[in-house]
């Protein structure tokens, strides 16, 4: 595998993210020499998004044959069973030994191939409770990046598919090239799969919106003798760190 034929992954994210309904049928295919190509078993152009981004690809499902590894995308209508073609294929590739990966809510058609039955497995964490519902034979794990099961690979959601990426390659490949990929995408070369997918708390205020208050409060008290440890209390701030900041956002001290 080489470098230059991975970095085409960042750009596919940055404008595909999960693949929709219309492409329930896909997989993307990564072969001997890790180029990532999207085959659909019909030979057909395939369409993202709402319809507004479209692969042309020219393989169908008979490539899988010389894969190393098949990912099987997010789409939208996760009710609806793949069809029997891709029932085949997958399963087929499976008893193989090849490697199936899911992204976001592909781990549904992994699913309902019975490939997940028994396993530990993810998916976006909105879609967590309807994988266990329906499948309750996969022991879904909620809020982490990815699981690693050998042979199946499983992701959360849209950004959180770049880590078991890197994983795969880190796990084929090794450090150097892991690395060197992660560095053309512009992301973090390891984030462990347990890590949780999200943090349920609020985001700090712009502290330029702090500061901003912190004036409109002050004019509004010109009346008033006000002193520096006044104005760090609305909102709260130690003394020095408001003297401070106070001075970066403005270009004068408080006392001015």
């Amino acid at each position: 595998m080489k470098a230059d034929r991975v970095e085409a992954t960042g750009r596919e994210l940055d404008e595909a993210g999960p693949v929709p309904d219309s492409t329930l049928r896909a997989a993307v295919v990564s072969g001997g020499d890790g180029r990532p190509v999207l085959r659909p078993p019909d030979r057909v152009p395939v369409s993202a998004g709402d319809g507004d981004f479209h692969y042309l690809v020219e393989h169908g499902l008979e490539a899988f044959k010389n894969a190393g590894t098949v990912i099987v995308p997010g789409y939208a209508g996760t009710s609806r069973r793949p069809s029997p073609a891709v029932v085949t294929a997958l399963q087929d590739a499976a008893a193989r030994g090849m490697r199936i990966a899911s992204a976001c809510t592909g781990a549904f058609a992994v699913a309902a191939v019975g490939l997940l039955d028994g396993r530990r497995a993810t998916t976006h964490w909105s879609m967590t409770d309807q994988l266990t519902d329906r499948y309750p034979g996969v022991r879904v794990d909620r809020n982490v990046l990815f699981v690693d099961e050998g042979q199946i690979v499983t992701s959360a959601g849209v950004a959180a598919g770049i880590d078991p990426s890197l994983h795969i390659i880190r796990r084929d490949h090794g450090v150097r090239l892991v690395a060197e990929v992660a560095r053309h995408v512009v992301a973090a070369p390891y984030r462990d799969g347990g890590q949780a997918q999200f943090v349920p708390r609020t985001l700090p205020e712009d502290s330029r919106t702090v500061f901003a208050r912190i004036r409109a409060w002050v004019l509004d008290q010109l009346d008033n003798p006000l002193t520096v440890r006044d104005m760090a209390e609305h909102p709260p701030h130690l003394l020095p760190t408001f003297t401070r900041r106070f001075t970066e956002d403005t270009g004068l001290p408080p006392v001015q």
